[in-house]
């Protein structure tokens, strides 16, 4: 005689419950951070080859034979800045936002000084405008290429976003105090200026520690409140930084009054004469924001260039190095020099 198959079978016990919650507890939590990280590297990368994509852009657009003009026109009304600037190619802005803004250089661009005629805000030649002294011309120092002075303004296309965990910082050719410090780092606003014929100009001084005047002719303006008219005295402040987060409409921390621009899809950047780097370092916000809240680096708005080499080594660890061949604007990715 067959006897009936068993079919009852005992349950797990409440431990074993218990101890299968506590291992998939352990790998979720294990697994969060790498996610976190993954995740920040996807972004990243992505944004690495925005920027490539952009800057080729720029060169092409500043080497395209159609944006180029020849100023023919004389402001007889005052005869120091009577002699207009020639086409100089285009600039991307990077903002504190993440966007990068394709510029070309504006035949028109002009400033006003209370109590005068406008005045030429671009010119060529030896005589050039200091931006602490509107009031005095200085000579240009000898030996340097006579450039002028640059208005720019947008192209009139969308601007190419990097993402809202992506941040980047701008790579000077400034040392801090000698040819062993680091590169000196800027948070945006800042510039990748390509001219005429597709060389690459960069700001050959450091703006931020005092000492001899700036080099004028090798900064971007740019027309970062949309009034029309490009201010020379607004530039960037004494130490490395300001709160770049009040200048983002992404931040739980912009200021609305402070850097709102005329139309919807616009905002004030914080000064109008920008430095034009020679590379990027490319970084996630929350990487950066958790090292800043665990004690590891200044806040942006409290560094100043005594940080700049903290900044530099976690950059160089945590992000990504892209430089650009000064001749051919070619990407070089993680170089050192």
């Amino acid at each position: 005689m067959l006897r009936k198959a068993d079919t009852t079978r005992a349950g797990f016990s409440l431990i074993e419950l218990l101890v299968v919650v506590s291992i998939i507890a352990i790998v979720l939590a294990l697994s969060f951070p790498m996610i976190g990280a993954m995740q920040r590297d996807t972004g990243t990368s992505s944004a690495v080859n925005t920027v490539g994509i952009a800057i080729s852009a720029a060169r092409r657009y500043a080497t395209d034979p159609k944006n180029t003009f020849a100023r023919t026109d004389i402001d007889s009304s005052n005869t120091e800045s009577s002699e207009p600037g020639l086409y100089s190619g285009v600039a991307a802005i990077f903002t504190p936002a993440g966007e990068i803004r394709l510029a070309k250089n504006y035949e028109s661009a002009r400033f006003d000084l209370p109590g005068s005629p406008p005045w030429y805000l671009e010119r060529h030649g030896p005589q050039l405008l200091p931006t602490n002294n509107l009031d005095a011309l200085h000579k240009q120092p000898p030996g340097l290429p006579q450039r002028e002075l640059n208005g720019f303004q947008d192209l009139g296309i969308d601007y190419i976003l990097l993402g809202s965990d992506v941040g980047v910082v701008g790579i000077t050719r400034n040392q801090i105090v000698n040819a062993n410090d680091p590169p000196l780092l800027l948070t945006p606003p800042f510039a990748i200026w390509f001219d005429q014929n597709g060389y690459m100009v960069v700001t050959g001084q450091d703006s931020t520690r005092p000492g001899p005047p700036d080099n004028d002719y090798q900064f971007v303006y740019y027309d970062g409140d949309y009034d029309g008219s490009y201010e020379c005295t607004l530039r960037r402040p004494g130490n490395l930084n300001y709160d770049p987060d009040e200048y983002n409409p992404n931040s739980g921390r912009y200021n609305r009054n402070l850097a709102w621009g005329t139309g919807a899809d616009k905002y004030k950047l914080p000064f109008e004469r920008l430095e034009a780097v020679i590379g990027v370092i490319v970084y996630s916000h929350d990487a950066f924001n958790n090292a800043v809240e665990d004690g590891l680096l200044p806040s942006w708005v409290d560094a100043d260039w005594q940080d700049n080499l903290k900044i530099w080594r976690w950059m160089k660890a945590n992000g990504q190095v892209l430089m650009f061949s000064r001749q051919t604007g070619m990407m070089m990715r993680n170089r050192d020099e």
